[in-house]
């Protein structure tokens, strides 16, 4: 066992967890709110990472290449999400579904409860655009597979932020902008 200066204790190269990172246990003398706060941002930073699904293990071929892949992705950044993680599997899916949704939904409403503006439809309403403008702020985030070298993900926050605003950003802009929130706050200010 090594004993290193972080507070945590450290086990042979051999001794690693189901995901292919180093066990560690909290060292002898460390406050239980330091082990709390630690535990609560190695979780977070988890979900960024890339996990061992199929997406994965196509691109990166194993598991040691996986693993260097999650250690590139720590020092990229806090808050870099990598485009292979769980975090990011999952919001796909959200948005998928929040936008099959809004294909059925914002028809249906129109064309049959035009004047019924009930409490659930414009907290739906509310809830979908936030979650559109928040998916510009997470896509700023993501990192970038590459067009000729899927193996090798972009991770720098400032070329993933070139990348998006030269690709998908204005689309996405245009089309999470909240039109009908606009047009009725300027037909009430108009009718004053």
């Amino acid at each position: 066992m090594n004993y290193k200066g972080s507070g945590k204790v450290h086990f042979g190269v051999d001794d690693v967890s189901l995901y292919g990172t180093p066990k560690e246990e909290p060292g002898p003398g460390l406050p239980g709110q330091e082990v709390k706060q630690s535990f609560l941002k190695n979780q977070l930073q988890a979900l960024f990472q890339p996990t061992d699904n199929k997406l994965a293990m196509k691109l990166f071929g194993s598991k040691k290449a996986l693993m260097k892949e999650r250690i590139r992705q720590k020092a990229a950044g806090h808050w870099v999400i990598h485009p292979c993680s769980s975090f990011r599997f999952y919001w796909d899916l959200c948005m998928l579904l929040l936008l099959v949704a809004n294909l059925i939904i914002l028809p249906v409403a129109i064309s049959f409860f035009n004047d019924d503006l009930s409490t659930r439809w414009i907290a739906f309403n509310c809830l979908s655009d936030t979650i559109f403008l928040i998916d510009i702020v997470v896509n700023f985030r993501t990192g970038i597979m590459q067009q000729d070298n899927a193996e090798q993900v972009i991770l720098d926050p400032k070329l993933i932020a070139k990348h998006y605003l030269r690709t998908w950003f204005f689309l996405d802009l245009i089309s999470s902008i909240p039109l009908d929130y606009i047009f009725l706050i300027f037909n009430q200010v108009s009718a004053y």
